[in-house]
């Protein structure tokens, strides 16, 4: 893993946590809870994956989303 993202929830802020980020050079980046953009994102790459099942199943091209 080289980046974490988390939404400023305190539960990846500890000493432990830093300490690990440091020693394994993972890059934390804190994002902004819950915005419109970040819904849209996950909707969106939610929907991609949905696709790609669907299209692993042989399935016709009007079952996709």
């Amino acid at each position: 893993m080289k980046n974490l993202k988390s939404d400023r929830g305190d539960e990846y802020f500890s000493r432990e946590f830093s300490t690990l980020y440091e020693e394994n050079k993972i890059i934390h980046q804190m994002i902004t809870p819950y915005t419109p953009q970040h819904s849209e994102k996950k909707n969106r790459i939610l929907m991609d994956m949905v696709n790609v099942m669907l299209l692993n199943a042989k399935l016709p091209n009007n079952f996709l989303g």
